[in-house]
């Protein structure tokens, strides 16, 4: 029994491994303030239980994963101070990509390309400013 809860105590690292009524950190108070991002933050851990369960010869893999994304959830998401609803946004989004790279198969493309965590938005998005894509060039003569 007491290997079980070890376990039991280890687990809640990679879910909502916290009580939303001592939340200290902006990542924390986010998820505590939407629903949304508290049924991901639920999904998300058992997402991993199931993927841990679904491939055990990959666990240590899996848990060292799931760390380096808690990482950078908060690199990504909150290292600059930014406007909560910012943050919301972008913990919305990593949790999808999440939620996918656990979902998808090992090995295969839509698990490798979700499991990068996606760029940092440029400064001048950051900012607010509007970033436009760059227009087409003209046809070049044949």
């Amino acid at each position: 029994m007491i290997v079980g809860a070890g376990l039991a105590a280890a687990l809640p690292a990679f879910g909502q491994g916290f009580d939303c009524t001592k939340a200290a950190s902006p990542v924390e108070t986010a998820i505590c303030a939407s629903p949304a991002l508290l049924d991901q933050d639920r999904a998300l851990g058992d997402a991993f239980r199931a993927a841990l369960a679904r491939d055990p010869a990959r666990a240590a893999t899996i848990r060292t994963e799931q760390r380096a994304w808690l990482a950078e959830r908060v690199r990504i998401c909150a290292s600059r101070g930014e406007a909560p609803p910012r943050v919301t946004a972008c913990l919305a989004g990593l949790y999808r990509a999440r939620l996918l790279a656990l979902s998808a198969q090992p090995g295969s493309q839509a698990a490798a390309a979700a499991a990068a965590p996606p760029a940092r938005p440029s400064a001048p998005a950051a900012s607010g400013a509007q970033v436009l894509p760059p227009s087409p060039s003209p046809p070049l003569p044949v």
